[in-house]
Formats: C-alpha cells, structure tokens, sequence
C-alpha cells in the first residue's frame, strides 16, 4: 500500500503542472460556464429564453473550430499563442459578470441591460473557451510522449471533472435566493482559476511551430467521407435536439418554482455522475463496439427526457425525477461523447482524423443554434409546462431519429495498444480524450 501510495505521489510530482492545470479548467468551467451564468440569469430576473440563449451561446466556439488550422498556417504555426490569448479572453468573463451583479444590485443597471451584457461577453469569451480547451489538449499530446501523454491526461480529465462537482455543491450553499450579489464570490474565484490555468499553460513545454497541411474550411467543402455519414449526420440530428431542449436547471425554476441555487445543485449533481461513468464507458470502448455504444446514449437520453417530461408542476416527486432524469441525459452526453470520439478515430487515420473532427463538430453545433432559434421563439409565446414539453419531447424524438441513422459496427479494439504497434501514436492517444458538450 505504501508503495502504491509513493508511485501516485510521484506521479503527481512529476505532471504538477497539468494537475494544476486540470484542477484550474474544472474550477474555471464550474464557476465561469453554463451551470453558473444561467442561474444568475435567472436570479437576475431574465425570461426562460435570455436564460436559455445564455447557456448555449459558447456554441458559436465550436463553429470556429475549423477554422483554427488556418489560423495556425497564417500565424506560422503559433498553437501557443492563440491558447494563451484565448484563455485570457475566457477569464475576463468572472471580472465583468461581478461588475454586472454589483451594478444591478446597486440599480445602476437594469436586469435586460445586464442581460444583453451576458449574451455578448458569453458569445465573445465563452466562444474562446471551447476553442482553447480543445487546443490545450493538442499542446498536451504534441509535447509529451505517447506513454506520458496518456498519464497526465488522465489526470487533468480526472481533476477538470471532479472538481466541478466539488465547487457546484458548494456553490449552491453560497447562492442565497434570488441575490445576484451572491454570486460574486463564486464569479471572482473562476477569475482565479483562469489564473492559475495561464500560469500551468506558460509552464509547460512549448509545442514549437505546428505544422498543418491543409485548411478546415476546405475540408467542409468537400464531400462527408462514406464511413463517417452516418455518424455526422446522427450527430447532427442529435445536435439540434440539444438545440431544442431548455437547461433541466431552467425548466425546475420556471415551471416547478425551484431556487437558482437548486439549479446550481442540479449542474453538480449532473457532473459528478459523468464523473463517476466516465472510467465505466472507457473502458467498456475497449473490445466493443463504438457505434453500438453511441445508439445506446441516445436511448439513455431519451429515457432521461422521458422522465423530465413525467415531472409534473405540483407533484411533490417533481423535483426528485428532475434530478434523476437530467443525471441520464448527463451520463448519456458523456457516453455519447466518447463513442463519437472514438468512432472517429476507428475510421480515419492521420491529419484526416483532427481535420474530420473540425466537420464532426461545427456541423452539429450549427445545428444546435437552429435549435436554440427554435427554441427561443417557442419560449417567447409563453414559459408553460407545455411549452417545455413539446421541446423536450420533439427534442427526444430527434435522439431516437439518430439513434435509427446510425448503423454499422465498428471493428472492436481488443487491447490499448503499444506505441510501436502505431502508425499514428499521437492519434490513438486523443482518441478518447475529446468530449463534445
């Protein structure tokens, strides 16, 4: 045992910098993404619709994914430099978010004014989030060796998805009804943690001039490869459904009355079960089927959906079955993730397989705006229950529409394999490591 004990705490010694790292993006994501801006949304007094647009507005990040490799080309390969700005951007978010709740506790703003402030630091800084996650995990695989590399990964996604949990549980114990000036703290502690995650990232070895050989953008002109139609095309699907589907948090406090602190519990909750199912599903992924996998996800989402729809206002079980079905179709976006991931890698190879994955992602995120379009509009004639319910249950019929579409089984993965057994080592590395939101 002791000897266990001193392999870990050496382990830890030598990749501090990426559990710091690791321990810095949860703490950012708990207290600068979605499960924070849309409570305070809400305790700002903002409609359903604000709420919800606020919470999805960070999509428009994942649409400017295919254009990184350009960027990169025009830069002179300079991957370092647009992580770094980019997390700088991102923090600024806990700053302003403060001034704004100061402001209107104080009356010097109004709450639509502060509204609209949300939705453009969101989209701005929330949108360079997703981009600079993506890429700090490319710097990780580019400056490390293929045994390392998967070490400090499993940390930093061990820390980046416990964390959350930890800090959204207390969270909820700050958050006092409707305060907005409670959230203060909560904001200012994300600043911190972006922080502490640029002085990790200045820390780590520099990537050097990344060389990229062709443009994203003309890859999405071209044709969807045979092999991955069906898996775009699911996603896609599946894209707008989370389009259409408000935040589980948002339908408790509008339709069951429930607090912006039980929408924060909520979020917690939801990322500690991902937490606890993430090392169920890697592991299940090796010697099984990605594709089956996938089709199971969406089953799972549409039963967590289901449920959420049987949470009826004035039932006193209403608030329990919330819970229990947002934890579903947590624990299915987690496995849905991780099944596209890996199904990508399984069928393309080489610099197909990063730029395959700028298609896999700004394809259903463009989808997922249509669906917030959607949404938006459906809200605005009203917040009722069946209103909500006619957006989850369209929503659950276009996971079951994904869940027909895809088809074929993958080649099973018998073992994790050596790295000279590679032909690309950095690849198989990643393949398990991108988790789409």
């Amino acid at each position: 045992m002791n000897l266990f004990v001193s392999d870990a705490e050496r382990t830890l010694r030598r990749n501090q910098n990426y559990a710091s790292l690791g321990v810095a993006q949860g703490a950012s994501n708990s207290y600068l993404g979605d499960a924070l801006s849309v409570p305070f949304a809400l305790a700002l007094g903002l409609s359903a619709t604000v709420a919800s647009l606020i919470g999805m507005a960070p999509i428009v990040g994942y649409l400017l994914l295919p254009l990184v490799p350009t960027l990169v080309r025009r830069i002179s390969g300079g991957l370092r430099t647009i992580v770094l700005v980019s997390v700088v951007v991102a923090g600024t978010r806990g700053i302003l978010f403060s001034l704004l709740a100061i402001a209107v506790a104080a009356g010097a703003l109004s709450p639509t004014g502060a509204g609209v402030a949300i939705i453009a630091i969101v989209v701005i800084a929330g949108s360079l989030d997703n981009v600079s996650s993506q890429l700090q995990l490319t710097w990780v695989h580019l400056v490390l060796s293929e045994h390392d590399r998967r070490v400090a990964i499993q940390i930093m996604a061990t820390l980046s998805t416990l964390v959350p949990g930890i800090l959204l549980a207390v969270g909820s114990l700050v958050v006092v009804g409707t305060s907005v000036r409670s959230f203060v703290p909560l904001f200012l502690v994300g600043t911190g943690a972006s922080a502490v995650m640029i002085l990790s990232l200045v820390r780590l070895p520099s990537p050097g001039k990344t060389k990229i050989s062709s443009s994203g953008m003309s890859l999405l002109r071209s044709p969807i490869p045979v092999a991955l139609r069906p898996l775009v095309l699911a996603q896609t699907a599946s894209g707008l459904a989370h389009g259409l589907c408000p935040f589980m948090g948002i339908y408790a406090f509008t339709v069951l009355g429930m607090s912006p602190a039980f929408a924060v519990l909520l979020a917690a909750m939801t990322t500690i079960a991902s937490f606890v199912t993430t090392p169920l599903i890697a592991r299940h992924l090796i010697g099984h089927s990605a594709s089956r996998l996938l089709r199971f996800s969406y089953l799972i989402r549409v039963v967590g959906m289901g449920l959420v729809l049987c949470s009826l206002p004035g039932l006193a079980s209403a608030p329990s079955t919330v819970v229990l079905g947002a934890i579903l179709v947590a624990v299915g976006n987690q496995a849905g993730g991780m099944a596209t991931n890996e199904r990508l890698f399984r069928v393309c190879r080489g610099s197909e397989a990063l730029l395959q994955q700028g298609r896999l992602v700004a394809y259903p995120a463009f989808a997922m705006i249509v669906g917030q379009v959607i949404m938006a509009l459906v809200l605005l004639g009203g917040a009722s229950y069946l209103a909500f319910a006619g957006l989850i249950g369209g929503g659950a019929l276009l996971r079951l529409v994904s869940m027909k579409i895809t088809h074929g089984e993958d080649e099973p993965v018998c073992d994790d394999p050596e790295p000279e057994d590679l032909d690309e080592p950095a690849l198989e590395a990643d393949r398990r490591l991108w988790v789409p939101a």
